[in-house]
């Protein structure tokens, strides 16, 4: 009953007119903040905790990274891309793209890894495993799906890169595909001739 009564007397303290509210504090101190104000954005609810930004929707090529790192350290496919298509709310047709990005890294791995090695001035054994995995995912994109443009390719992956706070090494990303892009495009001219 006592819990009744302080709900009703927090009720009746929120809906006077002193124009301040009173919050009960977890140490049972209280705490006033005056009405249309908010703390500042510097300040914390709790000394030495930060706020939590509202979290974006991830893309389909950010939930197929996320997966394909988690079959990189030893998960099933099966299971991940389950669980990460189940918690989305991604459309019929990204949860497709994500299942063929995953599906079809996986199944190309050695193509793709003979890709990064024939790009990159570093073999695919040796790259970081982040690297590696958005490095598969874009090379996947160029040569197996018609669909995405060259350029679209070049731009999600390379986000993806910076999102996964690679720094410097987006640049790496962006040259070994744009010169996978130049190279195929140059045996498609010299069979049209």
């Amino acid at each position: 009953m006592q819990t009744i009564e302080l709900a009703k007397e927090d009720v009746a303290i929120a809906n006077s007119d002193d124009r301040q509210t009173r919050w009960p504090n977890p140490k049972g101190q209280d705490s006033r903040l005056k009405k249309g104000k908010s703390q500042s954005s510097s300040q914390s609810p709790r000394k030495g905790t930060a706020r939590k930004r509202p979290e974006r929707e991830k893309s389909a090529r950010q939930l197929a990274f996320e997966a394909l790192r988690a079959i990189d350290r030893g998960a099933f496919a099966d299971v991940v891309i389950d669980r990460k298509l189940n918690g989305s709310k991604l459309s019929a047709q990204d949860k497709g793209l994500v299942t063929e990005l995953v599906y079809g890294s996986v199944r190309r791995q050695r193509t793709l890894d003979a890709l990064i090695d024939q790009f990159g001035t570093r073999k695919a054994s040796q790259q970081q495993a982040d690297l590696l995995q958005i490095l598969r995912l874009g090379f996947y994109q160029l040569r197996y799906l018609t669909h995405v443009p060259d350029h679209a390719v070049v731009d999600t992956t390379v986000q993806l890169a910076k999102a996964q706070r690679l720094g410097k090494l987006s640049g790496v990303v962006n040259g070994m595909l744009r010169g996978y892009i130049r190279q195929s495009s140059a045996l498609e001219t010299s069979k049209a001739d």
